[in-house]
């Protein structure tokens, strides 16, 4: 499968709604970030951000590398991966050394953590499953719809 401009999340407003609704999953090596988009954006597949940072490595080849890698865990998972699923990659130093097959194990772990979205229908007022925020059971993160003063 090539990775083609339709399977890669790049617009900056839709990486930031990733970050902002979806789903944290520790998987040692990399950390993953889910969510599922609307039904009217067009692309129905998975979509895949990578990012490695220059804190992860210095050197651009072993960026490059790392990109590569995680590229190559999203194309070998896709056909099981939900469809209208976004998902960022972020690795993480020990990404480096780890061979590829400990790396492809460890996604395939992550990947059974992803939940499909519960189906509601709109409400009166119009509001859909897609405007409401996840909850991401963080402790450090006010519940859903928490008021500022509830939480003083």
């Amino acid at each position: 499968m090539r990775f083609g401009w339709q399977t890669r999340l790049s617009r900056s407003r839709e990486i930031e709604g990733v970050f902002q609704s979806g789903r944290r999953v520790n998987g040692g090596f990399f950390l993953m970030i889910h969510t599922f988009r609307e039904d009217g954006s067009g692309y129905s597949g998975p979509r895949l951000c990578v990012i490695a940072s220059k804190r992860v490595a210095h050197d651009a080849v072993v960026r490059n590398c790392l990109r590569r890698r995680m590229r190559d865990l999203f194309r070998r998972e896709y056909a099981q991966l939900p469809d209208r699923l976004d998902l960022i990659l972020i690795a993480r130093r020990a990404m480096i050394t780890v061979p590829f097959e400990e790396l492809h194990r460890r996604f395939q772990k992550a990947c059974t953590g992803i939940q499909l979205p519960q189906s509601c229908p709109s409400d009166f007022t119009g509001n859909s499953c897609a405007d409401t925020p996840v909850d991401t059971n963080n402790p450090d993160r006010p519940p859903v719809g928490a008021a500022k003063t509830d939480l003083l």
